[in-house]
């Protein structure tokens, strides 16, 4: 069976889901088939998502972005360990800031900015409405990371975050904080950690608290940072990198899933 109408709806949206596809495929393709065919498909065409959504379908200009990354900082980690013996590479001290995007109802949406590192989960930040830029500016970066980085990081840091236009408008009050932002090829999550950290929670969230209101999410968010997230936990994370790096390489610049 051709499934090319499948490919070609993903690509008018990339985050449209199985079950929509599959609606779609019935009403403009009079196309019948089962929605677990459907997601066996996209499996199979790369637009599948992995356990912590790693697996995106990367395209040429993004790929070859996401090889150039990876090849770099492993370059730097083979510089840094022929010349300092008893250096460790330059993510062992690690700080990663991220926010949580969701098109929700306002009234349900409580957006979190966590942070942690080899020293184990740093402060987090939760917050009622949409962020806007002078938020982020003034609450998130000079309120809660740029001191976090200046009191807890004496050895090079690196800043996690995603391409939010958010993010990328506040580049100049990011670099006056101190704070050394690694900016990520886009449809490049494995080389962003903090995405493993939104995973647990999200996990943590729809398998085992499962809150049925707002105050109950707020809580659930508090339970798994403050008792949940082990320091042992953020180091694994941590070091992730180093085995995703070579996976870049090795996959010229596909996504490793991990």
């Amino acid at each position: 069976r051709d499934y090319s109408s499948i490919d070609s709806l993903m690509d008018e949206d990339e985050e449209r889901s199985a079950k929509a596809t599959w609606n779609l495929l019935a009403s403009r393709h009079n196309i019948n088939i089962a929605l677990i065919t459907v997601r066996r498909q996209l499996k199979k065409l790369e637009w599948s998502y992995g356990k912590a959504r790693f697996d995106p379908k990367i395209c040429l200009t993004n790929k070859e972005l996401h090889l150039l990354q990876a090849g770099s900082k492993l370059a730097r980690h083979s510089m840094t360990s022929s010349s300092q013996t008893n250096q460790s590479w330059p993510l062992t001290n690690l700080l990663k800031i991220a926010t949580e995007k969701k098109e929700e109802d306002q009234a349900s949406r409580v957006p979190s900015i966590p942070s942690n590192s080899h020293q184990g989960p740093g402060p987090y930040l939760i917050f009622d409405g949409i962020m806007a830029r002078e938020f982020f500016e003034e609450e998130i970066i000079k309120r809660c990371a740029g001191p976090y980085v200046r009191e807890v990081f004496l050895a090079p840091h690196h800043f996690f975050q995603d391409n939010d236009p958010k993010h990328t408008v506040a580049l100049v009050c990011i670099a006056n904080k101190g704070i050394n932002w690694v900016k990520t090829p886009a449809e490049s999550p494995d080389l962003n950690l903090i995405e493993l950290v939104w995973h647990q929670l999200k996990t943590f969230i729809c398998n085992s608290a499962k809150p049925t209101s707002k105050d109950e999410l707020v809580k659930t968010i508090k339970t798994f940072w403050l008792e949940k997230l082990k320091i042992q936990q953020c180091n694994k994370y941590t070091d992730n990198l180093s085995k995703v790096l070579p996976m870049v390489v090795e996959l010229g610049g596909s996504a490793t899933k991990m």
